[in-house]
C-alpha cells in the first residue's frame, strides 16, 4: 500500500524500494566499533518483524479506512525510527566536544545504580558503554534532526550521516518530512497527548489519499516497537558470535530468546468458550523459561507494556471523541498466563510483618541500654543521611 504513494502527486518522485535498500545498509552499520554491539537486533529484520506485526495490530476495519499517505508515513517511520543509533568512528572520537554529553557522563558515573553495568568493563569499554547509553537516550531526537537536516545541542552527530539521511528524504514533501521526524522521535518520548503536534488529520496534497493521521502513525510505531520482543530478534547463532558480556545485554538476549510469539488472545463467549469471531482487546505472550530471573525481568517489562497499551487505548479514544479520528485501537491489555516455566514458581512470594510490634521493638526503651548509646546512634544516622 505504501508503494502506491508514487501514484499520488505529492509523492510521485519517491522510490520506497530505494529508500528501504539504503536504510538496510545504514542499519547494518549499527553495532560496529563497540557501540550497540551487544544489543539485540536493530537491523532491517527488526523493521520487517514490526511490519509483519501490523497484520494483527491494525484492525481490518482500520486497514480498509487507511489512506495511502497513512501507510507511507507508518512504513517510513518504521524504516527510520532506529537510525539514530548509528554511531560513526568520527562521532565517537569527537564525543567529548559535546558539553551535554559531558554532563550526561558525569551524572551517569555518579549514579550508584549504574555501577553494576560498569563494574565488569575495562576503562575503554566503560567509555563506549556510557556513550552508547547517551545515544540510546537521544536516538529518537537524533534521527528527527537528521531527517530535518538540523543540529541540536543535545545530540552529537557526524555531518556525513546527516548528508546521507537528508538525501534519502529529499523527495518527500517538506510538511511530510516534518511529520515523519515527529513520529520517529515520538517512540522515545511521552507526549502523544499533544494533538497539536501529532495532528489527527494532516494534508500533503489536494486528494483524500494524500491525507494522514499523524497521531495514529505514532501510536502504531510505539505499539509495534514495544511488542517486537520475540526470538526472531535474538538468533542463537548470532548470540554465540556476539557473546554479550554486559549483564543487562545478557538478560535482554535471554529474555527475548524465550518469547516465541505475541498474538491476539481469542476472547471467550458468555459460556466461557473461545470464540474467534468476537473482537479481541488483549494480546497473548507465548514463552518458555528455565531461568527465574529472566522470567521476572520479562514480567516487569510486560507490566510496562500493559500500562503503555492502556494509555494508547485511552489516547485513541480521546482522538476519536475530541478530534474526529475514525481509526480504532482495540488493544488495552497483555496476558502472560500462557508463559511456561521450569523448576521454579512463576508467582512472586511475599510476607507481611506486625508493624506495631516492629515499631515497638525499634523505638521502644528496650532497644538501647542507656541514653548515650541512643544519642550516638541518632547522631550517626543524621551523618549518614547528610552524606546521602
Amino acid at each position: 500500500m505504501a508503494m502506491k504513494a508514487v501514484t499520488l502527486p505529492a509523492f510521485s518522485s519517491i522510490s520506497l524500494a530505494d529508500i528501504k535498500g539504503r536504510v538496510r545498509s545504514l542499519l547494518s552499520l549499527i553495532g560496529r566499533d563497540g557501540i550497540f554491539d551487544e544489543y539485540t537486533k536493530h537491523d532491517i529484520s527488526h523493521i520487517d518483524g514490526m511490519l509483519t506485526s501490523l497484520d494483527f495490530i491494525i484492525p481490518e476495519k482500520v486497514k480498509a479506512q487507511f489512506t495511502i499517505a497513512d501507510w507511507l508515513l507508518i512504513v517510513l517511520s518504521f524504516y527510520f525510527h532506529d537510525l539514530g543509533m548509528l554511531v560513526t568512528k568520527q562521532e565517537y572520537a569527537n564525543r567529548n566536544k559535546s558539553r551535554e554529553y559531558q554532563k550526561f557522563r558525569g551524572k551517569y558515573v555518579d549514579n550508584v545504580y549504574n555501577q553494576s553495568s560498569l563494574a565488569s568493563l575495562d576503562v575503554e569499554q566503560q567509555e563506549r558503554f556510557i556513550f552508547q547509553e547517551y545515544v540510546r537516550k537521544h536516538h529518537g531526537e537524533r534521527i528527527s534532526n537528521w531527517i530535518l537536516d538540523e543540529s541540536s545541542p543535545f545530540v552529537s552527530y557526524d555531518t556525513k550521516v546527516i548528508e546521507v539521511v537528508s538525501d534519502l528524504v529529499k523527495s518527500l514533501p517538506p510538511l511530510f518530512k516534518v511529520d515523519l521526524a515527529k513520529v520517529c522521535a515520538s517512540h522515545s518520548l511521552d507526549d502523544l497527548d499533544d494533538f497539536d503536534k501529532y495532528k489527527v488529520s494532516q494534508s500533503y496534497g489536494s486528494t483524500p489519499q494524500e491525507k494522514a493521521n499523524v497521531f495514529y502513525a505514532a501510536l502504531i510505531l510505539r505499539t509495534a516497537d514495544l511488542l517486537h520482543i520475540t526470538q526472531d530478534r535474538t538468533p542463537f547463532i548470532e548470540y554465540q558470535i556476539i557473546a554479550p558480556t554486559n549483564p543487562i545485554s545478557q538478560e535482554e538476549w535471554a529474555k527475548q530468546r524465550a518469547v516465541a510469539s505475541i498474538t491476539p488472545k481469542i476472547p471467550l463467549d458468555e459460556d466461557g468458550n473461545k470464540c474467534p469471531e468476537l473482537p479481541s482487546d488483549t494480546l497473548e505472550v507465548n514463552a518458555y523459561f528455565e531461568n527465574e530471573r529472566v522470567f521476572f525481568s520479562l514480567i516487569e517489562y510486560l507490566n510496562y507494556v500493559r500500562s503503555q497499551l492502556k494509555n494508547n487505548f485511552r489516547l485513541n479514544e480521546v482522538a476519536k471523541k475530541r478530534h474526529a479520528s475514525i481509526y480504532d485501537f482495540p488493544w488495552k491489555d497483555i496476558d502472560d498466563s500462557s508463559i511456561q516455566t521450569k523448576n521454579f514458581e512463576r508467582k512472586q512470594l511475599s510476607f507481611t510483618i506486625d508493624q506495631n510490634k516492629v515499631l515497638s521493638l525499634l523505638v521502644g526503651e528496650t532497644l538501647y541500654n542507656n541514653l548515650s548509646v541512643s544519642l550516638r546512634e541518632l547522631s550517626q544516622n543524621a551523618i549518614d543521611a547528610v552524606k546521602v
